[in-house]
């Protein structure tokens, strides 16, 4: 028993980080639950309960190609029931992303501030969406933070091959979600030059080569894996025809942006970390006391990320307009944020226990079922009394930067989470019964699937 405790004592932020989806299950279970906003995340479902024949049926559709996502789902829905597998599956992914945010940060902010960080993103409206329906932008953010967290590793421990050879199986997988994330190669290449510098000299040809190696390991897994399946090795090649064929043609989906951007909640946050990154990384050069130098590599990762759908927007798709794609931004933005809250590691434990508890109470309340309280008057309220805990708990100039950030930061993530409208009662019941009911889907699918080729 005292060594239950001391385990407990010494991982705490890892066991919370493990009970905090199990607490907003308990709340609202509808974002575990893809939504019917677009029959996307139905058509990988389909491919989950009946892979082999919707590779056989569709065999030019680029959704099949999507093999490092659909392969966990598809072993979830093998092993399990229908409605126990979309939770193993969801609950999967959630946990080795915000598990992956908190090592990586944990080294150059600590424990403390790790685990609020992680905790937050969580909580964040557009992760939980992400994570929590069957389309492939929530395995994407997982692949990427795992990707970084390799990165991390290879630039801090001995065996650093070894994570070179996994950051290259990760940022396979990732791409192989969607193409889209090529965009952020230049970010992850700068992450990993910004964080290998100070730490020591390796020859930069075995690093790029162990990775191209964990990259082609990947690549032949899943060609394999599709060739025993339908007979085709190359089973990346319907994403590649139609990003060749669809790139810089006019996108029948756009939306003049006088009337998307006025409602476009989604790039609040991202925005505000892009200008606080930027002024950061700017006045760093004229002060050399200001910011963090720890902060420096996860603020160029997220601003070259940035400028890559910037690019994209302009030159190749629209994705800024998208809620799936900016989601792409969600690991490297609490990335920085959380070295942003790096000073709120000096705080004393009560206090830091009061901002945690009362910022997590913050970030979750929004998902509380519309008919509990009415929201807006409650976010006034804490926003108010947000602001007076941290202004106790910031008794010195250092703290003050963290607390500001933090505020600012949670609560423009709560605002956000309250315009959701999570709804936990008659969809929420429905939904868990449609997961079940395969051929239902199947009858769905085979209608649908034809129009998207």
């Amino acid at each position: 028993m005292k060594a239950l405790k001391r385990q407990i004592k010494a991982n705490w932020e890892i066991l919370l980080l493990f009970l905090l989806p199990i607490l907003l299950l308990l709340i609202n279970q509808a974002w575990i639950f893809s939504y019917n906003g677009t029959i996307d995340p139905w058509v990988y479902f389909g491919y989950f309960i009946r892979l082999k024949q919707y590779l056989i049926a569709f065999p030019d559709a680029y959704y099949g190609s999507r093999l490092s996502w659909i392969l966990p789902g598809h072993l979830a829905y093998s092993f399990f029931p229908p409605l126990v597998a979309n939770y193993i599956l969801h609950l999967g992914f959630y946990y080795l992303a915000t598990l992956s945010l908190y090592f990586i940060l944990k080294p150059s902010v600590g424990r403390r501030v790790a685990f609020l960080t992680s905790a937050s993103m969580g909580c964040y409206s557009f992760f939980m969406l992400a994570i929590g329906w069957d389309y492939v932008d929530g395995a994407g953010i997982t692949y990427f933070l795992l990707t970084v967290l390799m990165l991390s590793w290879a630039a801090r421990k001995k065996s650093w091959t070894t994570w070179m050879f996994l950051s290259g199986i990760f940022f396979g997988a990732l791409i192989y979600t969607n193409l889209v994330w090529l965009a952020f190669a230049p970010s992850l290449i700068t992450y990993y030059l910004l964080t290998h510098r100070p730490h020591r000299t390796r020859r930069t040809f075995i690093s790029v080569a162990a990775s191209v190696v964990g990259f082609l390991t990947i690549t032949l897994f899943l060609c394999s894996v599709n060739y025993a399946i339908v007979g085709k090795f190359f089973f990346f090649m319907p994403s590649v025809n139609y990003a060749l064929s669809s790139g810089g043609q006019p996108n029948p989906l756009k939306i003049d942006l006088h009337e998307w951007l006025p409602r476009a909640n989604w790039l609040f946050l991202p925005l505000i970390v892009l200008l606080g990154s930027t002024l950061t990384l700017a006045l760093s050069k004229f002060r050399k006391s200001f910011g963090h130098l720890d902060a420096v590599p996860f603020q160029a990762l997220f601003i070259v990320g940035f400028l890559g759908m910037i690019f994209l927007e302009a030159k190749v798709t629209y994705v800024l307009q998208f809620t799936y794609y900016v989601s792409y931004l969600i690991p490297s933005m609490f990335l920085v944020i959380g070295a942003s809250l790096k000073p709120l590691q000096t705080l004393s434990k009560g206090s830091f226990v009061s901002v945690a508890t009362f910022l997590l109470i913050l970030v979750i309340l929004p998902l509380t079922p519309s008919y509990v309280f009415d929201h807006q008057p409650t976010i006034f309220c804490l926003l108010f009394l947000a602001a007076v805990l941290f202004s106790i708990a910031s008794n010195f100039d250092q703290k003050k930067v963290g607390s500001i950030v933090a505020i600012l930061l949670l609560t423009v993530s709560a605002s956000i989470s309250f315009n959701q409208g999570w709804n936990a009662s008659q969809s929420t019941v429905r939904l868990q019964k449609n997961v079940t009911l395969k051929t239902t889907i199947d009858g769905h699918l085979t209608e649908c699937i034809p129009l998207l080729r």
